[in-house]
Formats: C-alpha cells, structure tokens, sequence
C-alpha cells in the first residue's frame, strides 16, 4: 500500500489520487478479465480445431488404410482429399519419408503449408480405429510468409503403415481472436472513460463535505467562529468528522465568548480598581489634610491663643473619627469580598428592622418613618445580626443623606414563600434616581453628584463616602442573598434585601405599622 501509494505524485490532490486509485484498479481488474476471456476463447478455439482433426483422423485412417497393396497415385490422394476437405494431410512411410500430400482444401484458398519441423513428436503406435485422442498436437507458423498458423496432429497408422501428419488452419480463429480484442479494447477505453467521469463526479459529491469544512475554517480563520459546518450527516465519516468540528468550533467559540468576557472583566475591575484608589485616595486626602492644617495652626498659634486649644483638638479628633470609619468600612468591604466567614445564627430580621428604626428616630426625629412587620410570627435567617443591623443602618443613613428633612420613610419586614426569601424593603417619598444612578447605586464611592457635594438635594446632612450602599450589597451577598433597587425620578426610591429563610413562612406583605 505504502509503495502503490509512493507511485502517485506528491504533488496530486486528494481528488486526483482517489480518481487515479479507482482507475488503475478498474484497469487492472478489466486487464485481468480481458486476457481471462482471450486465454478462454483461445483456447475454445483451439479445442474445436483439435475436435475437427480428431474427428478427419478416423476417415483419413480408414482410407489410408484401403489402399494397402494398391499403388498410390495422384487420382488416389485427390480421392482421398474428398475425405477431410480443408484438412491438409501427409502421409509418410515408417521411414518417416513423404508417401504423398492429401490436400483437402479448395482450389479458392490461397496457397499456404504448414511449416513442420524437421522432427516430429513421436507419436505412441495405436492400433485400427484409434485416434480419438491425438497422440501429438502442436501449432506451427505457415510455410509462407503472412501465411496462418496450422493446428497439427500426428499419429502412427496401424499395422506399421507410416504416419498420418494432419494440419488446419487456424486463420479464422486468429480473426476471431483479433475481433476480440479489438473488442476488449474498445471496451475497456469506454469503461475507463465512463468510470473517470463518473468516479470524477462521485469523489466531487463524496468530497463537498471536505470543501464545506475547507470553506468553513478559512472563514474561521478569518475571525468568524460563529461558522459552522452545515453537512453533518452522523452515517459518514465526513459527516462525522464535520460534527467533532462543529463541536471543537463551539468549544473554541466558548472559549474565545470566555476569554473576551474576561477580558472585559478584567477592563471592568481594572477601572473599578483605578476609581476606587482614586476616591480613596480622594476621601482619606480630605481628613489627612484637615487634620495637618490644624496640627499646623496649634503649632503656630498655640502658646498665644491657648483658648483655642480645645476647639482645634476636637477637629483633629472629629478627622481621625471620620478617616477611622472609613477606613473601617474598607476593611469591611474587603473581608466580606475575600469570602471571610460571618457569624452563622438565626436572626429576626423584625427585631433588628425594629432596634435600627427606633435608632433612626433618636437621630432623626423630624423624619415620619413607618415600620411594617408581615403577619407571620417572625421572619428569621440565618446570618451575622451584627451586619444585618448595619444593612437597615446604611440603608436608613442613606435616606437621610438624600432626602429632604421631613421626608416620610417606610421600613417593611415580611417573607416571601415564592421565592424562599426574608425581605427588608425601605422605601422613601424622595426625589428618586434616574435609572443610571439606580444601575450604579451599589458601586463602591459612587455618588448621585458628582460634585462630591455633601449635601445633596438641598439637604443639610452630610453626604457620606459612597460605601454605604456598597456595604449592604456586600453584606447581603455574603449571606446569599442580594440587593435591589427601584427608583423612578421624581418618585422615591425603594431599596429591597433579599436573604434566604431558615424556614417558609407564610407569604404576608406588612399592613400593620407599628409605633
């Protein structure tokens, strides 16, 4: 295989080596067939000629053998040749000399004898009547050039007569060995031409699938792999293979879907990284500044005005206070985003909306703030109560920091049974944010004014760092839950935690306020 396979050049497509495979077995298996049929013919042909011999043979003995005692003469032998007509027949002595030529053929045919050779076979003695099987057969050239070749037979006559040398031309088997093979010729031209053009046809049909995937990688190649190979027919092996592709493409696909993806998260975090070093660095330079200027004023003026002693070291503490708690709230982030465990035990989030709403009114109390507890008898979780009370804090801090004073608040408890959920929800009549500050609420130092403005919407509170939101994201997801927001400008704002349950409850939205 590997030599047949070094005989096609290298340089052939895979088409022109299966068409040139199929060819040359087709013609192989035509040149096997065609000398099969013209050993087989011949050899008919030879069968009969010899039959024809066999069958004069007798005749000619028999007449032969009248003539004992009689003198042979030519009238004789032309008597004779009327015996076997087209058989050309020698008689000789025991001496292997020529008695005379019975030449049975017609005056018509051309001249031509067989060309004998100075010895002939020795054929076994039979005896009257025998000669049903030649005691010697041969094929020998005609005496004349261009003549046809002779079947001959020789046989010893009985009684020691001599020997009986019969010849036939084998001019019209030779004509029709040479129609033969003319014949096979032009057949096997013609099956080789139809089988090219079919086979050619055949390996185009058999090969499109190959083309199809050609077609399909190089348009790959060029950047698109949502291609796909369209023949995927499982009963081939193209179809086969064309399916192994179509899933190594959509692998490949998902890969590069994956690669870009995190490559975009990669850009994303890296912004969020840069925005976060800079509002960091934004928020602590504003405390680290304060702080020196009034360390620089008591240095200066602190043995002449000792009375402002007092004032200037509340601000620096007040500062400290401020750059302490954010850097708290940093810390905090980080821990809650590098999975550190949170204190795991069961929490009533009616409780801890309670304590942190009674808080809210102890430092807002011009604020109306409803609580809404569901009717079941609890809605518990499981979670750090700690952080959970921190989630309604911000939450309610951040009401006041947007919001005007005087503007009504609601804090709402209940449990969702479709969704498995304890939901806090607080919901303010404030001024609402558009739907990018409602996208963005979340981020980490994210302010609605960009201004950096501390007090926002015409308020007096001091806007904070923009983690508080953050903050309860953080949280909430570290207990498995999320947080949500819905906000329409111009018509408040509702802030929703979701936390997975310890137990169903029974679905009951809050109706009763209490205090």
């Amino acid at each position: 295989m590997r030599r047949a396979r070094s005989l096609l050049p290298r340089s052939l497509s895979l088409r022109g080596r299966l068409l040139a495979a199929l060819l040359v077995l087709l013609a192989c298996g035509l040149a096997v067939a065609d000398v099969a049929t013209y050993v087989s013919l011949r050899s008919f042909l030879l069968g009969r000629v010899d039959q024809q011999l066999t069958a004069a043979h007798d005749s000619v003995e028999r007449a032969v053998l009248s003539l004992r005692g009689r003198n042979v003469d030519e009238w004789s032998l032309r008597q004779l040749g009327q015996i076997a007509p087209g058989v050309y027949v020698q008689w000789r002595d025991p001496d292997g000399r020529l008695v005379g030529v019975i030449d049975g053929r017609s005056q018509s045919a051309p001249p031509s004898t067989p060309r004998l050779p100075d010895r002939l076979p020795a054929p076994k003695v039979q005896g009257a009547g025998a000669g049903r099987e030649p005691d010697a057969v041969l094929t020998v050239p005609a005496a004349e050039r261009g003549g046809p070749a002779y079947r001959v037979r020789v046989s010893r006559l009985a009684f020691g007569r001599g020997t009986l040398v019969m010849a036939l031309p084998l001019a019209e088997g030779a004509a029709t060995l040479q129609r033969l093979l003319l014949v096979e010729a032009l057949v096997t031209l013609t099956v080789l031409g139809v089988a090219a053009a079919v086979g050619l046809w055949l390996v185009r049909l058999g090969l499109r699938p190959l083309e199809d995937i050609s077609a399909t990688a190089a348009t790959i190649a060029r950047g698109d792999l949502t291609r796909r190979v369209a023949r995927a027919d499982p009963d081939t092996e193209v179809g086969r293979l064309g399916q192994d592709l179509n899933r190594m493409l959509g692998q490949i696909e998902a890969a590069f879907v994956e690669r870009r993806a995190s490559e975009a998260r990669l850009r994303q975090s890296e912004e969020r990284l840069r925005r976060f070093v800079g509002d960091a660095s934004h928020e602590l330079r504003t405390p680290v500044a304060a702080i020196r200027a009034y360390a620089e004023l008591f240095r200066r003026g602190a043995d002449r005005h000792p009375e402002d002693l007092p004032r200037l070291l509340r601000r620096i503490e007040s500062e400290a206070t401020r750059m302490g708690v954010l850097v708290d709230d940093l810390l905090l982030l980080t821990r809650l985003e590098q999975g550190r465990p949170l204190e795991r035990r069961p929490v009533d989030l009616g409780a801890v909306a309670a304590e942190a709403v009674e808080a809210a009114r102890a430092v807002d109390p011009q604020r109306p703030l409803e609580l809404g507890i569901g009717r079941t008898d609890s809605v518990e979780v499981l979670g750090d109560q700690d952080r959970l009370r921190q989630v309604v804090d911000n939450l309610l801090a951040n009401v006041r920091a947007h919001t005007p004073a005087g503007v009504a608040a609601r804090v709402r408890v209940w449990s969702d049974a479709e969704t498995e959920a304890g939901v806090v929800e607080v919901a303010d009549d404030g001024p609402g944010l558009t739907r990018e500050q409602a996208e963005r609420a979340f981020e980490r130092f994210y302010r609605a004014d960009s201004s950096r403005s501390r007090v926002p919407n015409g308020s007096s509170a001091a806007g904070g760092a923009g983690l508080g939101l953050s903050i309860v994201a953080a949280i909430a997801a570290a207990h498995g839950g999320r947080a949500l927001v819905r906000s329409t400008p111009g018509d408040g704002a509702v802030f929703r935690i979701e936390l997975p349950l310890i137990a169903n409850g029974e679905d009951a939205k809050p109706d009763t306020a209490v205090g």
